[in-house]
């Protein structure tokens, strides 16, 4: 039970928080998710894309391919071992990758210009969830134009580009979340 004065606080940081969401265009109910695509910093393209496929081995060379996830929402995410804001948001993608991956959500990090065995530590070290695989000459980065990093891209159902955007995000945040929470709900639509 909350006491008086605890209730109207609670009160006040509802509405507040609220009032920040309609500021910031993100939908709260039904709405779909471009108010959250655009709070996030992800880019819509002008036209319908479908994002290319490929096909890399992961740090235990097995082949794993874009088309492999047909069906799921997939968080395509390119990436560098030495890319100080991609090592930041990695722990937090996992958190991510975790609380959504049996909802048909599934992030694949890309590591460009990287060998799969370089794979095999820094996954360890940041205790990375999600699948990755080694684009270990930029084919597959230059395909996607891929011109700094980190750089992702927001891909639907049916292999379509929702989106992409360039630099590290806060994966820890309710935006984030509600991201996810938008599209995977979204995408049932249709």
């Amino acid at each position: 039970m909350l006491r008086k004065g605890m209730k109207g606080v609670l009160i006040a940081f509802v509405v507040g928080a609220l009032t920040v969401m309609a500021g910031l265009g993100i939908a709260t109910a039904g709405g779909g998710y471009d108010g959250y695509l655009k709070a996030f910093g992800v880019q819509k393209p002008k036209k319908e894309i479908k994002a290319p496929d490929f096909a890399l081995k992961d740090q235990d060379g097995k082949s794993i391919g874009l088309s492999d996830y047909k069906g799921k929402v997939v968080f395509l995410n390119f990436f560098a071992t030495w890319c100080a804001p991609c090592f930041a948001e990695m722990p937090q993608m996992s958190r991510v990758y975790n609380k959504f991956a049996e909802r048909d959500f599934v992030i694949l990090g890309v590591g460009v210009l990287e060998r799969a065995e370089q794979l095999k530590g820094f996954r360890k070290d940041l205790e990375i969830t999600f699948p990755t695989v080694a684009d270990e000459e930029g084919i597959v980065a230059a395909r996607y134009s891929v011109r700094g990093l980190p750089v992702s891209y927001l891909i639907d159902r049916e292999g379509y580009i929702i989106g992409g955007w360039v630099g590290g995000r806060d994966w820890d945040g309710e935006i984030a979340y509600g991201l996810v929470e938008a599209l995977l709900e979204d995408s049932k639509k249709n």
